[in-house]
């Protein structure tokens, strides 16, 4: 992964559409590769750092805008910050182009974000922070966090508490290729 340009994506896929990962319809960017490796983490596929889907942040942009009738985008994993350069870019295009929200997963917590080159400048570009590490002991049955000890961020004022509780938990996309993405608050693995 060492050849990719700090403005090209290495994506597991994404959602043109889904309603539970933020408020209202949302774009979701699942990156590829994560080095956090929480036990237990839903999106085994996305931890390899390989080379999987690459998309620069100008082609993203162009699928993100062409989606009529989102809110926003959610970026998830994999880990997101493990791109924070792409993140970074398509953010700022997205703040100047849209009036588009941005929510955020990440493993890493806020103070870890803080912390990091280019944190803060990432930081000043989300609306919503999902920050820390899955839990699988502490996992959650519904919300916007995986588990009890992640944090949701407001860092904007244009959300608050209210505006993530919603009805689905998760969804399940069937493509007509055969492949299924599920996303959310995935049950149990006993119970699916």
């Amino acid at each position: 992964m060492g050849n990719i340009d700090k403005l090209t994506f290495n994506l597991h896929g994404y959602l043109p559409r889904s309603s539970v990962n933020g408020p209202g319809e949302r774009f979701v960017i699942f990156t590829q590769g994560c080095s956090r490796l929480c036990p237990g983490c839903n999106n085994l596929d996305a931890l390899p750092r390989d080379e999987h889907v690459l998309m620069t942040v100008d082609e993203l942009y162009d699928k993100v805008v062409s989606t009529k009738g989102i809110e926003g985008v959610s970026f998830s994993g994999g880990e997101p910050l493990e791109q924070i350069d792409a993140c970074i870019e398509l953010c700022r295009r997205l703040r100047r182009g849209t009036d588009l929200s941005v929510l955020v997963y990440t493993g890493y917590t806020l103070d870890e974000i803080k912390a990091m080159p280019r944190g803060w400048e990432f930081l000043g570009l989300v609306d919503i922070l999902v920050a820390g590490p899955f839990v699988k002991e502490l996992r959650c049955e519904s919300g916007i966090a995986g588990s009890s000890n992640q944090q949701v961020i407001f860092l904007t004022d244009r959300y608050s508490i209210n505006d993530i509780e919603h009805p689905n938990d998760f969804e399940i996309h069937v493509y007509p290729d055969g492949h299924i993405i599920m996303t959310g608050i995935l049950p149990d693995a006993d119970i699916l």
